[in-house]
């Protein structure tokens, strides 16, 4: 069962308004099993971050959502499981009526069983 790092985001991300990962940032996951990963929320209020996988990177057509962190109040931190991927994940960032900053990370271990 090798497992390995994983990052959707490199660092802490901050943005001020509704948003997606570039496409061309998109994580190639077609070698991996399963996921354990980590959001830190470090600032924001009301904060929905959706993780999606798609099998393209040309368009946001297809990409559906694997799981969904609600609702988030600074300072958190959550885990979600990820398995039944397609080629490619991404994060995707709305925000409920109280705020429109957030700054967050996403990052976890990836394990492949074959």
């Amino acid at each position: 069962m090798p497992s390995s790092l994983i990052y959707l985001t490199d660092k802490p991300v901050r943005i001020i308004a509704a948003a997606k990962q570039d496409l061309r940032l998109a994580v190639d996951v077609g070698n991996v099993d399963e996921i354990d990963l980590l959001l830190v929320l470090y600032e924001g209020t009301e904060v929905d971050v959706k993780v999606t996988t798609g099998m393209q990177l040309d368009t946001d057509v297809g990409w559906v959502t694997l799981v969904t962190f609600t609702r988030l109040t600074a300072v958190n931190a959550e885990k979600k499981h990820l398995a039944d991927m397609l080629r490619y994940i991404r994060w995707e960032v709305t925000f409920g009526s109280a705020s429109t900053i957030a700054t967050f990370m996403l990052s976890g271990i990836a394990r492949t069983w074959g």
